[in-house]
């Protein structure tokens, strides 16, 4: 029983770390002699106690894996070119404690642009919550939040998230107020006759217009048409004969 006792109070020196620590306080203390001489001597009071330090079990935070990258850069075509539901990206990270990961996306406007599921205790897919427009919005600057859930209430690790939205041909050219009509004289001379614009809401190639004219069964050209600072000139080339 003596050899058990002494195996147990050496398993809880091993768990426990006991410390010494040292407080104290000086009292003056004045004595008086015969011949009325005062003396002082100072007198150090020490008190000596013991406490005890239990190891405690620290939690380490999570963090996302991106491959060494800053931020996630998402580019999407718009509209029918990425349908809802389409997987966007697969997230993954880790814990040096093993606890399971919960991810998800911070609570803001147009945040709602993705959707997070969780498919493992370190992965989860976003996936296309909502049809993109470019012509509406061309980007969104999402958050994405990471927790072990042992970080405290709202606390999370965050990583930011980068949506840029590209264009596709899916609108036609307007043409801006124009005359509809015009009209020359039969010996009208060669030269400038009207100016047309069109815009495109596209952007780069598929924003820029190009104008063309439907020429009218005769054997010399009419007319002609060129691009100047986006705009079309249409001028009078040939010669016109009103029989």
């Amino acid at each position: 029983m003596k050899t058990n006792r002494r195996n147990n109070e050496h398993d809880k020196e091993d768990s426990v770390t006991e410390h010494r620590t040292f407080c104290g306080f000086v009292v003056k203390v004045r004595f008086k002699f015969k011949d009325d001489l005062l003396k002082t001597l100072l007198v150090a009071v020490c008190i000596v106690g013991n406490f005890c330090v239990y190891p405690v079990k620290c939690n380490r935070p999570p963090r996302f894996l991106i491959d060494g990258q800053t931020e996630i850069v998402l580019r999407l075509k718009e509209g029918e070119e990425t349908p809802v539901g389409t997987l966007m990206y697969k997230l993954r990270g880790v814990d040096p404690d093993g606890d399971t990961l919960s991810f998800g996306v911070r609570t803001q406007t147009g945040s709602d642009v993705i959707r997070i599921e969780n498919t493992s205790s370190t992965e989860a897919n976003v996936y296309l919550n909502h049809e993109l427009d470019r012509e509406t919005k061309d980007e969104y600057a999402l958050v994405l939040t990471l927790t072990d859930g042992r970080l405290g209430f709202g606390n999370y690790i965050t990583q930011s998230l980068l949506i840029l939205v590209e264009d596709v041909n899916d609108n036609v050219p307007i043409f801006k107020p124009f005359q509809p009509s015009i009209t020359l004289r039969e010996d009208a001379s060669a030269g400038v006759i009207s100016t047309l614009e069109a815009t495109d809401a596209d952007e780069g190639a598929y924003g820029q217009v190009i104008y063309q004219l439907q020429q009218m069964d005769t054997q010399e050209p009419l007319f002609g048409i060129n691009t100047n600072m986006g705009k079309a000139v249409i001028r009078l080339i040939g010669k016109l004969d009103y029989e």
